[in-house]
């Protein structure tokens, strides 16, 4: 666990989502901070005397401008993402053009650091000849969840160059952790794994098992967050990822060593001959930054794998 050494108002936008939430959390366990939330439902947290939350709509309420005028913030972490079973236009609307809002409040506010959370998709799948990805990477992404996070950035660049303002663009490669959706890959593997918890031998059915992702605890990404808050002159945009290519066969075994079971995976397909990977991250930039070095990482994300599987299952 990150703690912080010094205290700090941070405001989290998209405070009650996966990964909000989690960044919410790890905060509030460091006990030296001031927390703002702000999303659009009711908050989960109640009566923590470090956390303060704002109900509303970023994009009709005039919060935002409630927000910076009532709480001294010092550093904005924007985690808004809708993704999955909507519309084209309500992904874009809601991933890209909501923060607008926010970057012309803070063209009057440049002592106010931003961290935005964009994703490793705007990337698209690559060959494998073109992997790992860095931040200089061509962009492809090839749905509209990866479209919206590119606008994303672009908006940010923008205001970034003409306001000089400070904005950090995270890229996030695949999270882990409690309460992930259930209809993503990892979401229904746990969900399938969960219903048979107690039998000796599993029986998981999917799609396929050698395609290899880049995965990350979502503890481990929230701790990597925190230490980001502490430093200054970042990069403009830093991949955070692992680093590592995991197929989903190595994830499942991960799986069956913690809960200690054995864990059969059935595949609907026979697996093709795989040329192409979805991707995984060059974060070379991200140790950079972190001042450790690779084997240092690879360990630590290793473990905090194991560690969320551990709680998942508990």
């Amino acid at each position: 666990m990150i703690y912080i050494y010094f205290v700090q108002n941070v405001l989290v936008i998209g405070s009650n989502g996966f990964v909000g939430d989690h960044i919410v959390q790890t905060i509030l366990y460091s006990e030296t901070c001031m927390v703002v939330g702000m999303d659009l439902a009711d908050c989960s947290i109640t009566e923590h005397k470090n956390y303060t939350y704002y109900k509303g709509n970023i994009l009709e309420d005039n919060v935002i401008n409630e927000i910076l005028k009532k709480q001294r913030i010092d550093v904005i972490i924007y985690a808004v993402g809708l993704y999955g079973k909507y519309n084209c236009e309500t992904i874009v609307k809601t991933n890209s053009i909501t923060i607008l809002e926010l970057l012309n409040q803070l063209v009057t506010k440049k002592h106010i650091k931003l961290f935005v959370l964009s994703s490793s998709s705007i990337y698209g799948q690559k060959t494998l000849d073109e992997l790992p990805v860095n931040e200089t990477s061509q962009l492809t992404p090839d749905n509209s969840y990866g479209y919206s996070k590119l606008f994303l950035e672009q908006l940010c660049t923008y205001y970034t160059n003409k306001h000089r303002l400070n904005i950090t663009i995270i890229r996030p490669s695949n999270f882990i952790g409690p309460g992930i959706r259930e209809d993503l890959v990892i979401g229904k593997i746990i969900n399938q794994i969960k219903e048979k918890i107690e039998n000796d031998n599993i029986e998981i059915t999917l799609y396929n098992k050698t395609s290899k992702r880049d995965f990350i605890a979502i503890n481990h990404f929230s701790n990597i967050i925190i230490e980001l808050l502490q430093k200054d002159n970042l990069p403009h945009i830093i991949n955070v990822g692992s680093g590592i290519a995991l197929s989903i066969e190595n994830i499942v075994n991960t799986i069956s060593e913690q809960i200690n079971r054995k864990i059969e995976i059935k595949t609907l397909f026979e697996e093709p001959e795989i040329d192409k990977a979805s991707h995984y991250l060059n974060v070379n930039k991200l140790l950079k930054v972190l001042d450790t070095s690779k084997d240092t990482f690879n360990k630590i994300a290793d473990q905090e794998l194991k560690l969320c599987f551990n709680e998942i299952f508990k």
